[in-house]
C-alpha cells in the first residue's frame, strides 16, 4: 500500500501558522513585558521593546516556527531589543543577569524560565549557579 502525505492547502497552513503565533504571543507577552520592565525601568520603553519584538517575530514566524527552538529565537530578539534600549539609555547590557532576574524578580521556576527563554533546564540551572557564585 502506498500512502501519500497530503500537504494542507496554503490557506490552511497560513491559518494554522497565524493561530500558532497568536497562542505563542499570548502565552509569552506578559512575561516578556515584565522582563523588559525590570530591565529597563520604564513602562513605555518596555512596551515598545515587546511590541517591536512581537512585530518582528510575526514577520519571521514561518521561519521561526520550523526552527528547533522558537522560544529561543523570540527570546534572542527580545534580549537584543532590551539591550539596545539599555545602550541608548547609557546602561551596559547585562546578558548574564537574565536568568537570575526571571527567577528572583519574576519568581519563575526553572521550567518556566526554560519555556520563556527557550533554554533547556540544564542551561537555566547553570546560569542560576553562575549568578549565585557572582554574589558570593
Amino acid at each position: 500500500m502506498n500512502l501519500r502525505v497530503q500537504t494542507p492547502p496554503s490557506s490552511a497552513r497560513t491559518a494554522a501558522a497565524v493561530r500558532a503565533y497568536a497562542a505563542f504571543r499570548d502565552q509569552r507577552q506578559p512575561h516578556y513585558y515584565r522582563y523588559a520592565l525590570l530591565r529597563l525601568g520604564d513602562p513605555d520603553a518596555a512596551r515598545r521593546c515587546v511590541q517591536e519584538t512581537l512585530d518582528e517575530l510575526a514577520l519571521l514566524w514561518s521561519e521561526v516556527l520550523v526552527s528547533a527552538h522558537p522560544a529561543a529565537v523570540a527570546w534572542q530578539l527580545l534580549g537584543q531589543r532590551v539591550n539596545d534600549a539599555r545602550s541608548r539609555a547609557g546602561c551596559p547590557p547585562e546578558p548574564q543577569r537574565d536568568t537570575e532576574l526571571l527567577s528572583q524578580e519574576m519568581s519563575l521556576s526553572r521550567a518556566e524560565i526554560s519555556t520563556v527563554t527557550g533554554l533547556d533546564e540544564a542551561a537555566v540551572a547553570s546560569h542560576l549557579l553562575q549568578a549565585a557564585r557572582r554574589h558570593q
